[in-house]
């Protein structure tokens, strides 16, 4: 089985919450694929920003590379003008449709797994051609907690500081669909993915939704193993390109 995980990151200028969450998500990925067996393999697709505004990913990544990978993983950097990578799902439809992998997690940076993720998704999520999603996950107890983790390299974990809970539908970050749904499309040829104006920084990201309604089998709950969701004070919606606040409801 093959897995591919696409996840966005950018920080505002000024801001590092989600350099910091990425960080702690590939170092995690990477940890799983070592210790997954020999016949799952693992993709990681980071979307970011192409024009050097985002210093601290590009500082993330560097660290990242300079890693010894695990056999079976591999990490690619996908730039994108803001225009386009502002908008959530227009990133997530030009990598769903050039996948060739057997599963697509369609991931927020935010989230990270441990343990047997990936036998998990190997043995209950990969029979599954439409859209799945975990009967539980973990998220930190409160936000504090959570920048305490991120404020923290390497990576900070108490599973105390955890809470686990129960999703009643696919939320943006936990959708893991079959290889061959997702090579049709996320939205493909529709509002959500036309490029957006990039002085307003970050839209909101409601195209979970439309893509749920969107898909002609029902969703599917199923046991997945381990994942963890940070809690942070910071969102990046809440802020346009250059990092001045815009509200808190950010930008539609």
């Amino acid at each position: 089985m093959k897995l591919e995980v696409i996840t966005h990151c950018y920080n505002p200028p000024g801001i590092s919450t989600y350099a910091a969450c990425l960080e702690i998500q590939a170092n995690s990925l990477m940890t799983c694929a070592a210790n997954s067996p020999h016949d799952v393999t693992l993709s990681v697709c980071v979307l970011r920003a192409d024009d050097g505004i985002d210093n601290a990913t590009s500082d993330v990544m560097d660290r990242l590379h300079d890693r010894d990978w695990p056999r079976n993983f591999q990490m690619n950097e996908v730039p994108l003008v803001g225009g386009e990578l502002f908008r959530r799902a227009i990133g997530r439809n030009l990598l769903a449709k050039a996948t060739d992998a057997d599963v697509v997690w369609f991931a927020d940076v935010d989230y990270f797994p441990r343990g047997d993720f990936l036998t998990s998704v190997n043995l209950r999520v990969k029979r599954f051609s439409g859209l799945v999603y975990p009967r539980t996950y973990w998220i930190h107890q409160t936000h504090e907690l959570g920048d305490a983790m991120l404020q923290r390299q390497p990576m900070f974990f108490h599973q105390d500081d955890f809470k686990e809970t129960r999703p009643r539908k696919p939320i943006g970050g936990l959708m893991f669909v079959g290889g061959v749904r997702a090579r049709q499309g996320y939205l493909d040829n529709t509002k959500w993915t036309k490029p957006v104006d990039p002085e307003r920084g970050f839209r909101q990201c409601r195209c979970d939704v439309r893509y749920r309604k969107s898909l002609p089998e029902p969703s599917t709950q199923v046991a997945i193993e381990t994942i963890y969701r940070i809690r942070h004070t910071q969102n990046g919606r809440d802020y346009d390109y250059k990092g001045e606040l815009i509200g808190k409801r950010g930008w539609k």
